[in-house]
């Protein structure tokens, strides 16, 4: 393993220890004590041949789980099923906290070991049907955790992860049956590769294929002295809680998750828990549980109340509700597109940055014009003003910044990194300038026998500028993103770029040609300083400009358009990264590394049904 591979795979232990273990196993529910799971063998949930059962045949399968010894661990359990394991559980019964531990104890393998494979956890929620796994787990190594494509493949070639796919019955209802297909043509094509699946009991055991997987193990529901247990270790046994836990036995049931005996726990800390549970109807109760929950985490401490209860249960709805149709449970600020608007606002939005930019366009124009009138008189302001609003209604019809650069009006597509290859300086340069020679003598030729603007050397500033342009094009080069470790980085990184490149673009432009025609005139080659000037001025604000948005720009104008259409439109807040960050103090969202996601899935379930409900 040389020096780079190393530091591939050293970035990529601590990339997963950020967003698992420090961003989301360390920073439990309020802090709150991790229960311990039974657990058993169920077999008959895994395997090649007669476990693929039909629809007719599936309930009448016997359920046979064999108890596991509370001391062996997940990481023994893995490691006995030879790398191949299923966990199913029911909704809140730990099933990723067990995949989180299991993460911690591997990942310290790797980390001492760089002969063993990195533990990668994978959301199957973001898988799309008819996707092969290999070419899903490239892309969302590259969305997730930021790894280049080229080198997340040969990782999962070369079985150098082991893949923790978290959520089966996250997958649309529609698709699960291909998804396991696609894990066990995966499984059947990559011999050796360590894999683990997680899914809700009830919604895997509906389907009518089996994960062709070593083994199988059910997270059980808690028991009675569980239950007791955890809530003495709460300090809550001789509360009213634990009076109402005896006497209702539909909470009972409830608490038997140990996600909902959590809930509880904190919202009857913060006030007394004021419900009936119906026997009939668990979900009914849960979203009543989860009613209670979310009021009070939004309303304790009142003095630190920062935004209004109604406000912030209807924005995390409609956070959740994107989520949903993104097939996401992660969100990243660089990952909000215009297509999250509703689709007639998408046009006007795009509208109306063309407006702006191509405003932009022509107010530099006319200052160039308006520079021009005592050399040239008032024919210098329509010379400016046609070639602003050209530059703007170009820029418009054809979406081009500069002469390769392209603008995409409905995709926020940010600039992290960008380094320079000074080898294709000099041949932009060259091949810029060869054209803009031509173009100029064209303009000058124009422009003297149309509106009598002389005494501009146009063939030269125009082979400059050209050249100016097509040296930073072809030299310019987006680099590898690197992992965002605070919310909106991306973001902010393209509006560092975009500035800065602006202004470099700006005072080259600016100070090359002046130094050109300083020289010329040296030579005893006049130049009309006032007549020259104002045009270097103009078109030198207008390539920094353009450069500007090509390189970074542009996505932080998108960005600060979007959300400020988000926020007329009463959707999101006008400083939304403060607003999750205020959700996740309150437990409800929960940060991890430069993205936010919901605390458990079962509350952006509880989300999104408000949203769908509105």
């Amino acid at each position: 393993m040389d020096a780079i591979d190393r530091h591939n795979r050293y970035a990529m232990i601590q990339r997963v220890k950020a967003y698992w273990l420090q961003g989301v196993l360390a920073d439990s529910l309020h802090g709150a004590d991790l229960i311990d799971i039974n657990l058993a063998y169920r077999p008959e949930a895994v395997g090649a041949t007669a476990t693929d059962v039909s629809v007719a045949q599936k309930w009448q399968t016997a359920v046979y789980d064999t108890p596991i010894p509370t001391e062996t661990s997940i990481t023994e359990l893995f490691e006995k099923a030879n790398r191949e394991l299923l966990l199913l559980g029911e909704p809140g019964a730990g099933k990723t906290t067990l995949l989180l531990h299991l993460v911690t104890s591997l990942l310290a393998s790797a980390a001492n070991d760089e002969q063993q494979p990195i533990p990668v956890v994978f959301n199957l929620s973001n898988w799309q049907i008819q996707q092969p796994l290999d070419k899903w787990l490239v892309a969302e190594l590259s969305h997730t955790y930021e790894v280049p494509s080229e080198l997340g493949a040969a990782w999962i070639s070369n079985n150098q992860i082991i893949l923790l796919l978290d959520g089966l019955d996250e997958v649309e209802r529609d698709g699960r049956e291909a998804c396991v297909a696609a894990i066990n043509q995966h499984h059947a094509n990559q011999r050796g590769v360590a894999l683990m699946v997680t899914a809700r009991d009830h919604d895997y055991h509906e389907l009518t294929k089996r994960l062709h997987l070593n083994q199988a193990v059910f997270l059980q529901p808690l028991t009675d002295s569980q239950i007791e247990s955890y809530l003495v270790s709460r300090g809550l046994i001789g509360t009213d809680l634990q009076t109402v836990l005896q006497a209702d036995s539909g909470l009972r049931e409830l608490a038997r998750s140990p996600l909902m005996l959590n809930i509880m726990a904190l919202a009857y800390t913060q006030q007394s828990l004021d419900m009936t549970a119906s026997p009939t109807n668990r979900k009914a109760d849960r979203k009543r549980l989860f009613e209670v929950y979310v009021s009070q985490m939004l309303t304790y401490r009142s003095s630190e109340i920062a935004y209004q209860p109604e406000d912030s249960i209807r924005w995390l709805a409609w956070l959740a509700h994107r989520l949903s149709q993104t097939n996401r449970t992660m969100l990243f600020v660089e990952n909000m597109q215009p297509n999250w608007l509703p689709r007639p606002q998408q046009r006007g939005y795009a509208d109306r940055l063309k407006l702006i930019i191509g405003l932009a366009c022509f107010l530099i124009g006319m200052l160039g014009g308006v520079l021009g009138v005592p050399a040239h008189g008032w024919s210098a302001l329509i010379v400016g003003g046609s070639l602003g609003a050209f530059a703007a209604v170009w820029t418009a019809l054809s979406g081009r910044l500069l002469v390769r650069s392209r603008a995409n009006w409905y995709k926020i597509e940010t600039v992290e990194m960008v380094s320079v290859s000074l080898t294709w300086v000099g041949l932009g340069f060259v091949v810029g300038a060869l054209s803009g020679l031509l173009l100029g003598l064209l303009i000058g030729f124009l422009l003297n026998w149309l509106v009598g603007v002389t005494a501009v050397p146009w063939w030269l500033l125009c082979a400059l500028w050209i050249g100016i342009d097509l040296a930073v094009e072809f030299s310019l080069v987006r680099g590898e993103v690197k992992m965002r470790t605070t919310p909106g980085e991306g973001i902010e990184y393209s509006k560092r770029y975009g500035v800065l490149i602006s202004g470099v673009v700006v005072v080259v432009t600016a100070v090359l040609p002046l130094l050109l025609l300083g020289l010329l005139n040296m030579a005893g080659m006049g130049v009309n300083w006032s007549a020259t000037t104002p045009w270097i001025i103009s078109m030198g604000l207008y390539l920094g400009l353009m450069s500007g948005l090509a390189y970074g720009g542009l996505a932080a104008l998108q960005h600060r358009r979007l959300l400020t259409v988000f926020c007329r439109d009463g959707v999101l807040p006008a400083d939304p990264i403060h607003f999750w960050n205020y959700a996740a103090e309150r437990s409800l969202l929960r940060k991890i590394g430069g993205g936010y996601t919901f605390i458990h899935a079962l509350l952006l379930d509880y989300f999104k049904q408000i949203s769908q409900s509105e």
